[in-house]
């Protein structure tokens, strides 16, 4: 899947969330960095955290940001994935700690699920 078809699928997702009854209170908003162009992210306005989603040459990688977020939804990622993470984005071996943990997919149905997940459970904070 392309850095295009991602972003499609992303801003299809983001209208279907914020059109429907799932959020609590603020939308769901997309943001690409400039630079780096495949650096995608979800985010709720009035929530925390964010979700990133970064095409690689088979499916994508999903990705947790933000310390509450990680914490609480890891253990929906593994089930939905059915696995640990395959890494983490940031990794400091030096000071001992790993943020961001991610895990690759091809099936972009996965990373609707997970967003979709964090919407109904994480707007309004």
């Amino acid at each position: 899947m392309n850095e295009r078809e991602i972003k499609d699928h992303l801003h299809e997702l983001i209208a279907e969330i914020n059109s429907s009854e799932m959020l609590k209170k603020g939308e769901m908003a997309f943001h690409q960095q400039k630079v780096a162009t495949g650096n995608m992210s979800v985010y709720l306005t009035k929530g925390i955290g964010r979700i990133y989603v970064q095409p690689r040459s088979i499916g994508c990688d999903v990705s947790l940001s933000g310390k509450v977020l990680e914490a609480e939804m890891y253990p929906f990622m593994q089930k939905l994935f059915e696995k640990e993470s395959d890494g983490f984005i940031q990794l400091n071996r030096n000071k001992g700690w790993a943020k961001q943990p991610f895990w690759r997919t091809a099936d972009f149905s996965k990373v609707r699920e997970a967003i979709r997940y964090y919407a109904r459970n994480y707007s309004g904070f």
